[in-house]
């Protein structure tokens, strides 16, 4: 309902493109019929001259010992030889896909087996046209190795377990901006020590460092002469206090947007896998036109829910082409989950409702009880499964938990609940920020798009829905005069302009249903502007509230007749009257705004709002 210029020539491209494109298309599988040739070993590598390049057909094979999953390696993996333990690093030109535990065949033309800064590898190819998935859940354990060992190069590449082992530092894993090393000692030993590296990209980067005397499994690897040893993943560190992720006091969110962020992934049956897509964690059984069968975890970091009398999970999703989406999809909790394999822990299912949707747009939310945890350290896991005859695709934007029943989550990071002072602006460039959102009534939901916080009923039709978009609690103080500002654009409006109101209240409390507060309509309209480019301020006066701290909100109401879309760019609440609140960060928008890209995936915006649609059956 974007759609600024438009001529028949690209509807006529768009038709073509949706009638090819009914569903989503994901990248195609490893190639499987690539020659095996001469079969060498890890060891025979491991003996050649750094530098020689494999000119004929030839194939090595081996277990995948460490992935890109915790971001603590990119564009790279390690490979091992169950029965000689000989390892080497997969140096890759573009993102691997293989996991932790998949059994590999190495197609080896092309490929250089070269030795970089000591470390031995195989580079100079890419994951699609030389790696061969044989088998997944094969994982080797590692070798329990001491710190000396590892640095007289007894493992080298390999994977290894180290007990009663202390960090020297109070740090954190990672520096800001770059690798950190930190120092690993025996503590019955202190001269004996070695570095362990750490991405900053790592979804544990941010976490303090395990104190005290613990374990950890690794990637023992060198660099020039530093020994070092590369962490899989922070649920392998088994340090007394420590839980991956931090201490996770509630509320506990996690927005999928760039990573899986405290949540790891595990794959219990099947080659597809949860993956970072679409600024969401998407997982499908459904590639290359292929259904396939899967068993697949998302599982959270460990938190606390010791101080609370009642808590809920409140995920935001899309779900399709499921043959039951609440068979296929669900919810569990594990107090005693550690790490690996999911099936080898105790869990609960925790009853969910989930609704399919009906494009790639609008997100849907569910809560869920996790009362009966109240007092424990718990996790939960979004569990996948898929089957030969239907592989659904399912899309989460975030997860939180919360103690009470709790809001629906912004699509967003952000931070809210805080007393703020005059002039308080939000923009909606990039997220909610500072406000909240909760949905009372339909299907769809406040979210963030083209730079805005947009709120529509139309999807395929209109629906009914109530949906508000509350600010933190500001101080209307120290003034004689205060005002709130709303810069916007809008169009399709009902015929009496009621259907975006601008709400006050001086009793809401931050989070909770807005039912549970007392608001004032200041009958104030939001009327059309005249496009979508060009935004309008509407100011409303404040000064019966002067003295009081207050919430300001905008309360959205469609019909199944009538939905109208709003998008609003800032709100400001301030001192004095009558003047345009500050510019929000300028974005730049074209005069045509076509999903074009989005286009061969169905992720289609309606065209036309009010005058076409086109839509189409998978």
């Amino acid at each position: 309902m974007k759609n600024r210029v438009f001529n028949a020539f690209l509807l006529l491209a768009l038709v073509g493109t949706l009638f090819t494109a009914c569903k989503k298309e994901y990248p195609q599988p490893p190639i499987q019929d690539l020659p095996i040739g001469r079969v060498y070993t890890i060891s025979e590598i491991l003996a050649l001259e750094p530098g020689t390049v494999f000119n004929e057909d030839a194939s090595v094979y081996g277990i995948i010992t460490a992935d890109e999953v915790s971001g603590n390696l990119y564009k790279a993996a390690f490979m091992q030889d169950r029965a000689t333990g000989a390892a080497i690093e997969l140096y890759l030109e573009a993102v691997s896909g293989v996991r932790i535990g998949d059994s590999v065949r190495i197609y080896l033309k092309d490929v250089t087996y070269a030795m970089y800064n000591n470390l031995p590898q195989l580079s100079n190819f890419e994951a699609d046209g030389h790696i061969v998935i044989l088998a997944n859940n094969k994982p080797i354990e590692p070798a329990l190795a001491t710190i000396d060992e590892i640095t007289q190069g007894k493992y080298l590449a390999g994977l290894v377990r180290l007990e009663n082992v202390k960090f020297t530092e109070q740090n954190t894993f990672a520096d800001p901006t770059t690798y950190g090393n930190r120092t690993l000692i025996d503590p019955m030993n202190p001269s004996s020590n070695v570095i362990v590296r750490t991405s900053n990209y790592a979804n544990f980067a941010n976490d303090s460092l395990p104190q005290g005397i613990g374990n950890l499994t690794a990637i023992a690897t060198v660099y020039n002469s530093t020994w070092q040893l590369v962490i899989r993943s922070a649920r392998e560190l088994e340090f007394d206090g420590y839980v991956p992720g931090g201490a996770n006091d509630l509320p506990y969110c996690e927005f999928f947007a760039s990573s899986f962020g405290s949540y790891t992934t595990y794959d219990v049956k099947g080659a597809q896998h949860w993956e970072i897509d679409y600024s969401t964690a998407k997982m499908t059984g459904y590639e290359n036109s292929t259904n396939y069968e899967n068993e697949d975890w998302l599982i959270s970091a460990k938190f606390s829910l010791e101080n609370v009398s009642s808590a809920s999970m409140t995920m935001s999703y899309i779900a399709r082409y499921f043959n039951n989406v609440n068979e296929d999809v669900t919810v569990w909790v594990s107090s005693d989950y550690t790490s690996g394999d999911p099936t080898n822990a105790n869990w609960t299912q925790v009853p969910a409702s989930w609704t399919e949707g009906n494009n790639w747009n609008d997100f849907a939310t569910t809560t869920l009880d996790l009362s009966q945890f109240v007092g424990k350290k718990v996790c939960v896991a979004v569990k996948y499964r898929s089957d030969s005859n239907k592989a659904g695709t399912i899309e989460v934007q975030s997860i939180c938990i919360q103690e009470g029943s709790g809001p629906t989550p912004p699509p967003g990071p952000g931070t809210g609940g805080e007393l703020q002072t005059m002039p308080y602006t939000q923009s909606f460039t990039e997220e909610f920020g500072t406000y909240m959102t909760y949905d009372v009534l339909g299907p769809q939901s406040w979210m963030i798009d083209y730079h805005t916080a947009k709120m529509t009923g139309y999807s395929g039709g209109s629906n009914a829905n109530e949906d508000w978009l509350i600010s933190s609690p500001v101080a209307v103080t120290n003034v004689s005069e205060a005002k709130v500002s709303v810069t916007y654009s809008a169009q399709y409006q009902n015929a009496d302009n009621g259907d975006v109101s601008l709400q006050v209240s001086t009793d809401y409390v931050y989070g909770n249903d807005p039912s549970s507060a007392t608001w004032k309509n200041m009958q104030t309209t939001y009327p059309n502007t005249a496009n979508f480019n060009d935004f309008q301020t509407v100011e409303t006066s404040l000064n019966e509230f002067i003295g009081q701290n207050v919430t300001v909100a905008i309360k959205y109401t469609s019909t199944a007749s009538q939905s109208r879309t709003i998008e609003i760019q800032s709100i400001t609440v301030q001192e004095g009257a009558g003047v345009t609140p500050p510019t929000p960060r300028a974005v730049v928008l074209p005069t045509t705004r076509i999903m074009w890209p989005l286009v061969s995936v169905c992720k289609v915006k309606s065209l036309l709002h009010g005058c076409m649609a086109i839509s189409w059956v998978p």
